[in-house]
């Protein structure tokens, strides 16, 4: 950490010899008395719903990393080429044309990572039309091998969807469901042989509980694989998604979390690709709640 800091700032052998001696003084205090950055001004730890200490020190070390390529203004950005014979997931999250502050509006963001290992490949973020951000969403996946496509479908979601659709593109992530028709079934039969008692829909469907294992799973991939992020500008609004005064995690007033979310779309499509999670039997939990050590361990 210390070199990354005098590499970043550079600082001299005095200064991080009086910073060292401040971080053992205030331990975890010393952001918050002493910040480093814009956001550290005004962001107390304990409010991140990501962990601070891994965040803070990736985002360090990415603020001197170059990406493979920047393409379109800054649209598109690439970290890794597509190998041949390996899978990729998108996870696309659609601009619910929410106001941010009085200037800006928010985006339409999709992040592209390695089924395998969860790797950064690429990242996109735009603001145009739902039909405009499925086509993109289409052109990347075929890029890195047809990617599997796991799109919110919530507000606008269904639009990029149907755009994905109509372009002929067919490897879009389907959520099994169970309905309530089958839940009071179940409840008196408990034999699911019988016939198959869910659905499946396209899309990611956002409400309470799936929220929850959405962010949960983010966070946790995050504490296990930072070295598998590589993408600045999505750890920026990392380090700004925080709980809120009823403890729901969202990006603080001012701020954005499209990045975000789309990166923890790509993490659970892979996870439930991979068997790793069923959405049929999940159990809800608390948002940060640590899963225990064999799915940690599996995940």
């Amino acid at each position: 950490e210390e070199r990354r800091k005098k590499m970043l700032f550079d600082l001299d052998m005095e200064q991080m010899t009086w910073r060292r001696k401040k971080v053992v003084q205030l331990r975890h205090n010393f952001k918050e008395k002493y910040p480093e950055n814009d956001v550290d001004c005004f962001l107390s730890n304990s409010r991140m719903f990501f962990d601070a200490e891994i965040a803070s020190a990736r985002t360090d070390e990415l603020a001197v990393y170059k990406p493979l390529s920047v393409e379109r203004n800054g649209e598109v950005v690439f970290f890794q080429k597509p190998i041949r014979g390996r899978k990729y997931v998108l996870g696309g999250d659609p601009a619910e044309g929410k106001q941010i502050n009085n200037e800006e509006s928010d985006w339409s963001a999709a992040k592209i990572i390695d089924e395998e290992t969860g790797e950064d490949c690429c990242a996109l973020r735009v603001k145009e039309p739902p039909e405009d951000f499925g086509a993109d969403c289409v052109e990347l996946c075929e890029y890195y091998n047809n990617a599997m496509a796991v799109i919110e479908r919530n507000n606008h979601g269904g639009t990029v969807i149907l755009a994905m659709r109509e372009a002929g593109y067919g490897n879009i992530y389907k959520h099994r469901e169970w309905t309530k028709r089958d839940r009071r079934r179940m409840g008196k039969n408990q034999n699911q042989g019988d016939a198959k008692q869910w659905q499946e829909f396209e899309g990611w469907p956002e409400n309470v509980k799936t929220r929850k294992l959405l962010l949960n799973k983010a966070a946790e991939f995050l504490r296990h694989y930072p070295e598998y992020v590589w993408d600045y500008d999505m750890m920026s609004e990392v380090k700004t998604f925080v709980y809120d005064e009823k403890g729901v995690p969202k990006a603080m007033e001012n701020y954005h979390d499209d990045r975000v979310f789309a990166w923890a779309l790509a993490h659970i499509g892979r996870l439930v690709n991979l068997g790793y999670i069923d959405p049929l039997t999940w159990k809800t939990r608390r948002y940060g709640e640590t899963e225990d050590e064999t799915e940690s361990e599996a995940a």
